[in-house]
């Protein structure tokens, strides 16, 4: 009888030894998924401020400014380019509302 409670005792302690062990390596995976994460999280915000930097300079009024008188050739209105709504409604004929 006290042979039998000495091996039960030893294969509770094997059993504890083994939990003991798969509680380890599970908690290192963890922790390395954890850092992991963090590392990709930490790349994720320094991505995120780039593009708000980005964004910030491609915003910027006075290059908008730039470009639109590099590309669109914008000036003031001539007087040759206003016209009066009796030319306008020559121009651009009002449609018939179409039957429902």
């Amino acid at each position: 009888m006290k042979r039998l409670g000495i091996i039960a005792l030893i294969l509770v302690g094997f059993a504890l030894v083994a939990a003991l062990y798969v509680t380890k390596t599970k908690a290192q995976s963890v922790q390395k998924e954890m850092e992991r994460l963090q590392s990709a999280l930490t790349q994720e915000q320094s991505n995120i401020r780039v593009l708000e930097a980005e964004i910030a300079h491609l915003q910027n009024p006075a290059r908008l400014s730039e470009l639109a008188k590099t590309h669109l050739e914008t000036g003031p209105t001539k007087a040759e380019q206003m016209i009066t709504m009796d030319e306008l409604i020559v121009r651009v004929p009002v449609k018939a509302e179409a039957p429902q």
